[in-house]
């Protein structure tokens, strides 16, 4: 979808030659300090900006002649959202899926406006609203028409804990019906469930980018098993501590053991074959992933300084 992609403003370059493809049916979060490049990558992405050189294209059609029939398969939840402040709620998102022409508007938009929770308040103006409140309109109207791919940026800014657990929730639903979103978020612990990709960059250029488990191998992470025996086995616990891959071992109480380990596939399955040779009765066996806060963290260092925003 980015092809050589570079920005400059004023002389500054913003994004430096940028190249990616979006998984269909995935969820990749867009990573970086700020100043990093994110928000103008997201506004590319939503063809608001051009790029000074390098292409884009969204399902097969370069953005900047792409027809209203492939833009209406894009949602966008932005930070900064202008509204018609003296419509409703109600009127704004009739208006809305008159526009992009709704199937059954009526009904979805309740009920997405009782899942947000609110419901009670949709015939209020929007000058009305809250700023949480606002952003919660943004995300039903971003996700009314059902779009194929929702584009996020700082998607949980302004909501209180609960419109945010709401949020993830039909996050993760979109997700589970393969929706394909793109999200840029400061809240790492809220997306560790709805994305599989990982873009990180500093500066314009992308230092990191794929799955978050082959990010956390290739930058030397490793992960933790969680082993709970039904019967002591000192043996066979001593064949499991000898293996190569098993860095470390703490023993809670001759049944409970918490390993750390390689984390690549290949240890998994010789861990396991060891544990069936040893004959290990296990009640519990569990591997505990790399969330995103660990990977962002692992690839970035803690060194990084917050940059002016652009």
């Amino acid at each position: 979808m980015f092809s050589q992609v570079t920005k400059n403003f004023a002389g500054h370059e913003v994004l430096h030659s940028l190249s990616f493809s979006l998984k269909v049916g995935r969820g990749l979060a867009i990573l970086g300090p700020n100043g990093a490049g994110k928000t103008t990558m997201i506004r590319i992405l939503m063809g608001v900006l051009m790029p000074s050189s390098g292409s884009l294209s969204v399902f097969g059609q370069p953005i900047s002649t792409s027809a209203f029939e492939s833009k209406k398969k894009i949602g966008v939840v932005i930070e900064e959202q202008n509204f018609f402040l003296d419509m409703s709620a109600w009127d704004y998102l009739s208006l809305f899926g008159e526009l992009y022409e709704v199937r059954n508007s009526a009904s979805r938009a309740l009920s997405l406006l009782k899942y947000m929770e609110l419901y009670d308040a949709r015939h209020k103006k929007l000058k009305e609203y809250s700023t949480g409140m606002k952003k919660k309109l943004n995300i039903i109207q971003a996700v009314l028409h059902s779009p194929e791919i929702l584009i996020l940026d700082e998607p949980f800014s302004g909501l209180d804990p609960l419109g945010i657990s709401l949020t993830v929730d039909l996050l993760s639903n979109l997700r589970a019906s393969e929706t394909t979103l793109v999200i840029s978020s400061h809240i790492l612990s809220e997306i560790d469930g709805i994305v599989e990709d990982l873009m990180l960059i500093d500066n314009g250029v992308v230092k990191a980018y794929g799955p978050k488990e082959e990010l956390w191998r290739s930058f030397g992470g490793n992960c933790l098993m969680n082993l709970t025996l039904q019967e002591a086995n000192p043996e066979g616990i001593k064949a499991l501590k000898n293996l190569p891959e098993i860095i470390s071992t703490e023993d809670s109480s001759g049944l409970e053991y918490l390993f750390l380990i390689t984390g690549d596939e290949f240890c998994r399955k010789r861990i396991s074959k060891t544990i069936l040779d040893n004959n290990l009765q296990v009640s519990h066996l569990s591997f505990s992933e790399p969330s995103v806060k660990m990977i962002y963290e692992k690839i970035m260092g803690t060194g990084f300084q917050s940059k002016e925003v652009i």
